[in-house]
């Protein structure tokens, strides 16, 4: 399967589905690793367990526990759907991601609301949460669309 990648510039998405290749046609990209929005959904994952650190102990196996593990299935899911063979669980992994990027987007807001984060702390969360959705929709949409040159 070709690596998807996907660059952010500008607010505008670029797709690229040529992966670098060697003199022996291989790809030399890392597979998952090498997937711009895997990159920035594990930027999500360390600014998520950042921000968790100061939620109050009363919650450590609640809402901390939530949005950690959330945050780490967008990271895990967009992996497993890369290493998979058909491009339907593909997308379909990308779309469990991309449920996993709302509700931390959901529970950052909740965490706000109750006090346990301040906006300036939650901002980051959220303009990563907007960012990797984009970026999930881009591939998601690139992975469903036919080859170019074939009908």
């Amino acid at each position: 399967m070709t690596t998807m990648l996907i660059e952010q510039t500008n607010g505008a998405s670029e797709t690229t589905a040529a992966p670098a290749t060697s003199e022996k046609g291989t790809t030399t990209q890392p597979g998952y690793r090498g997937l711009r929005v895997w990159q920035r959904a594990v930027d999500l994952g360390v600014e998520v367990y950042q921000l968790t650190r100061a939620f109050p102990k009363s919650e450590q196996y609640a809402l901390t526990t939530q949005l950690r593990r959330a945050a780490t299935s967008v990271v895990g899911n967009i992996a497993e759907g890369n290493a998979r063979y058909a491009v339907r669980e593909y997308t379909h992994h990308l779309a469990i991601a991309h449920g996993s990027t709302a509700e931390v987007e959901a529970l950052v807001h909740l965490a706000t609301r109750l006090g346990y984060a301040t906006e300036a702390a939650s901002a980051p969360v959220l303009t990563l949460c907007a960012e990797v959705g984009r970026m999930l929709r881009s591939l998601t949409k690139v992975l469903q669309s036919p080859p170019k040159g074939r009908s």
